[in-house]
């Protein structure tokens, strides 16, 4: 059932709701910093071509949410596997681990198959250019994984909608 309008959040989604907003602050600063700040610096080797100065803000910035969003997600997946049932008992009437399970299988199926239908043909970026096959199809990889997973999240929510 529906929450009121006028009825209080609980204490756990406010706190979600201002770390999203702290966190939403900080991406904006940032990529407002990197696009304002210097981003017209010539490259010193080819001065066709820009070398924003904030680039390493901006790959730092990056790196701190992957972090954070894995051990959030260890952190996750160790309190479900302590705290709920592993039967196939329902729980609010959803399966605890179905969803999870069709997650997991989604994407691990995408990753592979995106993989080995990823292309290793070289590539020339800013006059450089980049041959190993390896790091071309990890790239690959996971720019056709995530498009796939975005189709997916997409056509769930109109599944969604749809179904009721």
């Amino acid at each position: 059932m529906g929450k009121r309008r006028n009825e209080p959040l609980p204490i756990a989604e406010k706190v979600s709701l201002i770390v999203l907003c702290i966190q939403l602050a900080i991406v904006v600063i940032v990529f407002g910093a990197f696009c304002l700040v210097g981003y017209r610096q010539p490259w010193d080797i080819n001065p066709d071509y820009n070398a924003p100065r904030l680039t390493s803000w901006l790959l730092m910035l990056m790196a701190v949410l992957l972090g954070i969003a894995l051990l959030s997600v260890a952190w996750s997946v160790v309190h479900a596997w302590r705290h709920l049932p592993l039967s196939g008992r329902d729980i609010d009437g959803k399966a605890p681990f179905r969803g999870a399970i069709l997650a997991g299988t989604l994407t691990t199926v995408a990753m592979v198959v995106t993989v080995f239908c990823s292309s290793s043909q070289a590539l020339i970026v800013n006059g450089q250019c980049y041959t190993n096959g390896l790091w071309l199809r990890m790239a690959d990889m996971f720019v056709s994984t995530s498009a796939v997973l975005l189709m997916a999240a997409f056509a769930a929510i109109i599944w969604q909608k749809i179904r009721g």
